[in-house]
């Protein structure tokens, strides 16, 4: 039998204390410093006790509010053009819009989401069904030639298993993620747009919705679908791009100030407004700027950015813009801008714009959406976004 002597107590005492802090202390110390994103969700696991009392989650953007977002070339993989954008518009942006081609982005990496998840902006996926670094072009400079994304391809299943893949992915982030499938299909400048790759009529609604309807089948139900076309530019229209109300959950419009063929100026309402007034022909959804940008080539960046947040206030329908803060044909970027950033960040500083993207919110899927004036003026040929 050992006698249990002073010094043999404080050595027992030693041992435990120490093995309190290796297994029980320390882990939790150290789970406290990690970013707070949340995990998966076990299928069986209740979401509030029985009897609890259930707040429902805020709304993204909230009433009468507006998100102010950004979109960059390096995207998820450098983010100091963000930090410069943020700083140079006293304002930290709440949504990211980052590209992922099919052809290139093989496999689903949950870090991408939530690198942007973490530093408080919602992940909103620019989802492309193309292999951009295919050097083939047509005369027009284009990608559109790529008979492996044919819209039929995507609606005849050639395609699932893959898009099964980013299903499964995105509903285990178990945070809200937007897509934005196949934009600006009303232009001829990708494979799956109007008329060009062999694409005809009815082949766009088609291959949204079996998109859709995979991710539904996956239960990945945590994905705002953003529909985003081009501005209107000639005579195509729209409506026969849309999939339906019940398919879609933001409007999406890219419209720049400065593009070849359009230098002459032009105020935001020249560039959105025949667009948005023929959107509201047959649709109520609340609309996003999903890219938007405007050149100094003429010195007018400035005043374009003062008109620009004076437009969104006219059209409370619009919850939402992203800036592109890049340099593509023109440079495009508020941060080498001083004038524009300046104005940009007292624009920024209302409250409106006071927007805070967290894990547990939800999308605001209406808008009030204002009379519009009839006659807005046509937008000349060739609004295209920088190529």
């Amino acid at each position: 039998m050992v006698r249990l002597t002073g010094p043999r107590v404080l050595t027992v005492l030693l041992v435990l204390a120490l093995g309190g802090y290796t297994f029980v202390l320390a882990p939790r110390l150290f789970a406290a410093q990690q970013p707070a994103l949340p995990g998966p969700v076990a299928a069986d696991e209740p979401s509030a006790s029985p009897g609890a009392t259930v707040t429902a989650p805020p709304l993204f953007p909230p009433e009468d509010q507006a998100f102010i977002g950004v979109t960059t070339k390096e995207g998820t993989y450098d983010f100091a053009p963000v930090d410069r954008f943020g700083k140079a518009i006293r304002h930290r942006p709440s949504v990211m819009l980052f590209n992922h081609g099919w052809a290139v982005n093989e496999t689903f990496d949950r870090a991408e989401f939530d690198a942007v998840a973490r530093r408080g902006m919602l992940p909103m996926l620019s989802w492309e069904p193309w292999n951009y670094k295919d050097d083939r072009k047509n005369a027009d400079g284009t990608h559109a030639s790529q008979p492996r994304y044919q819209l039929n391809t995507i609606y005849g299943g050639e395609h699932d298993d893959y898009i099964r893949a980013y299903a499964t992915g995105i509903r285990r982030l178990n945070y809200q993620v937007a897509i934005r499938f196949a934009h600006e299909m009303n232009g001829f400048w990708y494979p799956w747009g109007a008329d060009v790759n062999g694409n005809v009529a009815g082949d766009y609604v088609k291959a949204w919705r079996h998109v859709r309807q995979v991710f539904t089948e996956a239960g990945a139900t945590n994905v705002i679908w953003v529909w985003s076309p081009n501005v209107l530019f000639g005579d195509k229209q729209l409506k026969p791009f849309y999939p339906g109300d019940e398919w879609v959950d933001w409007i999406g419009l890219s419209g720049y100030y400065g593009t070849e063929g359009t230098e002459n100026y032009r105020s935001p309402r020249t560039v959105f407004g025949r667009s948005i007034t023929h959107l509201r022909t047959f649709t109520a959804k609340p609309l996003v700027i999903t890219e938007t940008a405007a050149t100094d080539n003429a010195g007018l960046k400035a005043r374009w950015v003062r008109e620009f947040f004076g437009y969104l206030e006219d059209n409370p329908d619009i919850i939402g813009f992203i800036w592109y803060e890049s340099v593509k044909e023109w440079d495009w970027r508020i941060a080498t801008a001083p004038a524009a950033s300046a104005a940009f960040a007292t624009e920024a500083d209302d409250k409106r714009y006071d927007v805070r993207w967290t894990t547990n919110v939800v999308p605001r899927v209406t808008a009030e959406v204002p009379p519009r004036p009839t006659g807005s003026p046509a937008e000349p040929t060739g609004t295209a976004r920088p190529r």
